[in-house]
């Protein structure tokens, strides 16, 4: 018998032990490897707020020690890698995840695994930049997303834990490529699965190991999903998730072709930190009208002057506005990627007691300006469900196109 029927063979052999084994509610059998720390707490701290009004980023908040303890890009995330084979019964929650999975999951195919490190940061960087526009558009992840994810609020509230962004940042490979990327945006149930196109057979996997991860975690597994994106949505009904409520929107600009901006209100001016010296003065004016506008307590400052630490930071899309005596009132923050021509703008606050004065739309308009002058052409903003506060100014704003997403949760048994 040659080797190819002999092969073939094997694989019949295995395939009919799997159905007996999945049948008889055997323990099943996973080839993947795992990283994880069951004990992990960040603290609740995130990068990109995707829940909060006007997308905003979420100051850190108080804790037993006083706040989210003070983190800035000097902090080394440790080359960790949690590994081992995996091996034990999936129960019956992990049965139904297999059979439904017979029809989309290639089962043979396995990527490497490993944390994010200092070492492979760079790389990662280079796959977020080549995934866009296509990974912006159906998950809502430019590269602007990752670079906030490893400099803004988390570099903060992590500073004291060097493994937090390997526990929370997954890297699976073909061979030596990067494949996809998982990532818990704030270290709790959400997760996002990137790749650079449409690939079901790298989502299927990453999610079989996801589900794992999860479970052994204890924690819970949500996804958040476009309903621009069909495929995504098949692979999350095969693998048994139920679609819930709606968690927001994407809002698309053309930066070729935006309305004239808005005049500014008498009196109030819009300026950008570019050419600023003292910068921390200028955040702690904006720490404020934050907090503010969004009702929350705590010190913003160390995790605007860790976003300074991103390689891809520009000053000249830290936009804000002063009132006459010289207070921040609005506040937007830019990012933009020449390569692909992607942007993004979050988060867009205003004080309460400088609304409906035109400021929010002034300041995302200079915004929009300068990052088409740094080659720019698409911005998107996210937000949470129409009419939620914001969107009303988003609308304005004259987007191209918008989409809904919604929450797809694994239900474990």
């Amino acid at each position: 018998m040659s080797a190819i029927h002999q092969g073939a063979v094997a694989d019949c052999v295995c395939l009919v032990a799997a159905v007996m084994a999945i049948a008889l509610g055997l323990p099943a059998y996973s080839k993947a490897k795992w990283g994880r720390d069951p004990a992990a707490d960040p603290g609740g701290c995130r990068g990109r707020d995707r829940t909060a009004e006007h997308e905003a980023f979420r100051l850190p908040q108080p804790t037993s020690s006083g706040g989210c303890p003070s983190r800035d890009i000097t902090s080394q995330v440790t080359s960790t890698h949690f590994g081992g084979e995996h091996r034990g019964s999936h129960g019956a929650a992990g049965n139904r995840f297999l059979v439904n999975w017979s029809a989309t999951y290639d089962s043979r195919m396995e990527l490497s695994e490993e944390s994010l490190t200092d070492d492979t940061l760079e790389e990662v960087v280079a796959f977020f930049r080549r995934s866009n526009p296509f990974a912006q558009k159906a998950l809502g992840w430019d590269t602007g997303r990752f670079m906030d994810f490893r400099w803004a609020n988390n570099a903060v509230s992590a500073a004291d834990d060097p493994g937090w962004f390997g526990r929370y940042c997954r890297i699976f490979r073909d061979g030596g490529e990067i494949r996809a990327v998982a990532v818990a945006e704030d270290g709790g149930d959400a997760e996002f699965i990137i790749t650079p196109g449409e690939d079901r057979v790298a989502v299927n996997e990453v999610l079989s190991r996801l589900i794992e991860i999860h479970r052994e975690r204890g924690a819970g597994l949500v996804f958040e999903v476009s309903d621009a994106e069909q495929w995504l949505r098949d692979i999350f009904v095969a693998a048994g998730l139920t679609e819930g409520e709606i968690t927001g929107h994407e809002w698309e600009y053309d930066l070729a072709s935006l309305p004239a901006p808005a005049p500014v209100a008498e009196g109030f001016t819009v300026a950008t930190l570019d050419g600023v010296v003292d910068r921390a003065a200028v955040y702690a004016g904006i720490s404020d009208c934050f907090g503010k506008a969004f009702g929350r307590e705590g010190d913003g400052v160390p995790a605007l002057l860790s976003v300074e630490q991103n390689p891809m930071f520009r000053p000249e899309l830290s936009v804000f506005a002063l009132s006459p005596e010289g207070t921040v009132v609005a506040y937007c923050r830019g990012t933009v990627d020449s390569d692909n021509g992607v942007c993004g703008v979050d988060p867009v606050c205003t004080h309460p007691d400088f609304q409906r004065l035109g400021l929010g739309k002034a300041v995302v308009q200079r915004c929009f300006a300068n990052q088409r002058a740094l080659d720019g052409r698409f911005s998107y903003i996210g937000s949470l469900p129409e009419p939620a506060p914001g969107t009303f100014l988003y609308r304005s704003l004259g987007p191209k196109s918008r989409t809904v997403s919604s929450a797809w949760t694994y239900h474990f048994a």
